[in-house]
Parts: C-alpha cells; structure tokens; sequence
C-alpha cells in the first residue's frame, strides 16, 4: 500500500530550504541534471492534473505538492520510487485538491476564510550557496547571463522584480508582487526557488561544477 502522509503530517509548518530541495532532486535521480528534468515533466503533470480539476492556482499547488515530498524525504529518510515516482506525487496533490475544494466550499457558505500562515517556506537567497566560487568571476556571471536567456520572459520579469526589493517595505512589497502573480508569498518564494535551480543546474553544467 502506498504511505502516503497523515493529516497531521500534512498540516504542519515547515520551511523549504535549498538543501532540502536538492535532497529532493537527488531523490529523483543522481545526476542532478537528469532529476531536474523529471521534476519539471511531473510538475507539468501535476498542473495539468489541478487544471484539469478546475483549480485556479494549480502552479501554487504543484509547488506544494513538491513542498510536502520534500519534506517527509528530509526529515524521514523517505524513499521514492525511482523507477516510477509520479503515483506518490499524484497522490499528495489528491489530498491538496481536496484541501482546496474545501476551501471553496467554506467560502460559497460564507465562512471565514482558513488561515494562512506568512512564515516563508524558505529563504530564496540560500538557493545560490550551492554555486563554485567560479561563479563570482567575470566568467561565471557571463555564463550565468547566458543561463537567464533560456528562460521565459515570465520567469525573468518576476525574477529581476523579486530581486530588486528591498529596504523596510520589503515583505509588504513581495506580497503586492505574489498579489500580481495570483500567488501567495509563500507561493512566490517557492516559484522564485524553482526559477533559481534552473539557473544554478545551467551555470554549474556550463562551468563544469559537480
């Protein structure tokens, strides 16, 4: 029988960070290049799936589903299905679609909304800690220059928009900017993240780096 997260395991606040996303990735596979190209085919998977449930936010919620995973990984030494990992995945968006169509159904029946936590899942900065030093050269940051033209312009406004925040209205800012992606900040920072470790499997490939 598949072991899939409890309740309780599933409500619980946690942080996301860039080590535990790349536990997460090495779960996948070894070779981090591999992983990460099946981690982009399941979370089109997933956001197909939420769509295809009518979920307005299904980008937010295949992160999630990620999220959780990375988790229970992290913390328990879970193992994934190499060969087949996407059966535990769907599953896990099972319980955040129901979660969602909860949600809804409390709204339509004029209750308060559920609360939502504004603890950040991570800290987005500690994504780059993982690049050489060759990064900080003139080359790396061709190189890293090179990496941003490959993604999509979505990517780059929301990217180069997060990164210029900053001073004392900071988090109020990043919230206006999740507001204008129909995304949480939590949300935000977890896109951001994903946005990150593309251009950090890019840069390190070009330059070599295990």
């Amino acid at each position: 029988m598949t072991d899939f997260p409890k309740k309780e395991f599933l409500k619980k606040e946690w942080t996301l960070t860039a080590e535990a996303f790349e536990v997460l990735l090495k779960s996948l596979d070894e070779n981090i290049e591999k992983a990460s190209t099946i981690y982009e085919e399941i979370r089109k998977r997933l956001i197909r799936h939420f769509r295809t449930n009518q979920s307005l936010i299904a980008e937010e919620q295949a992160d999630e589903v990620f999220n959780r995973i990375a988790r229970k990984i992290f913390e328990e030494d879970f193992m994934l299905d190499k060969e087949n990992p996407y059966p535990y995945f769907h599953g896990i968006a099972r319980f955040i679609l129901l979660e969602y169509q909860r949600e809804k159904r409390r709204k339509m029946l004029g209750l308060d909304e559920l609360n939502v936590s504004e603890e950040p899942m991570f800290d987005p900065a500690e994504a780059f800690k993982i690049i050489d030093e060759k990064m900080r050269t003139a080359q790396g940051l061709e190189i890293l220059k090179q990496c941003r033209e490959k993604l999509s312009g979505r990517d780059n406004i929301m990217l180069d928009k997060y990164d210029v925040i900053a001073g004392k209205d900071k988090k109020m800012l990043r919230e206006q900017l999740a507001a204008n992606y129909d995304k949480t900040l939590n949300a935000l920072k977890i896109s951001i993240n994903r946005i990150r470790n593309k251009l950090i499997i890019c840069a390190k490939k070009k330059l070599k780096i295990a």
